[in-house]
């Protein structure tokens, strides 16, 4: 019940939207015009994740929900080519990483 009333509230479906996009605006703008801001895009992954998440689950168009996955996996999978010369713990980083955005890994890891 109470996801269907989320389904219909427009103010809801901006935010998840707006969600959605800070992961692939943050990719864009490393990839054009601020290339030093790697890390910024590895803080923002998280927001793809859980905004791919919360679209699928509030939005009712499928359309608008595979065009907001597929654009933040191809950007992910990008990241995660990237992070493949260092190995496979560098993918399984990312993953952690979008996961659990919070947990201090680089402290743990070390």
């Amino acid at each position: 019940m109470i996801q269907t009333e989320w389904k219909e509230n427009m103010p809801f479906k901006l935010c998840v939207l707006i969600v959605c996009l800070i992961f692939p605006c943050t990719a864009g703008a490393v990839f054009t015009i601020l290339p030093d801001l790697v890390n910024v895009m590895i803080h923002t992954m998280w927001c793809g994740l859980y905004g791919c998440i919360l679209a699928w689950l509030f939005w009712k168009s499928k359309t608008a929900k595979c065009l907001v996955t597929l654009l933040n996996a191809a950007l992910f999978l990008l990241l995660c080519l990237g992070f493949l010369m260092g190995g496979p713990a560098g993918p399984a980083y990312l993953l952690l990483k979008a996961c659990l955005p919070f947990v201090p890994w680089g402290i743990l890891l070390n």
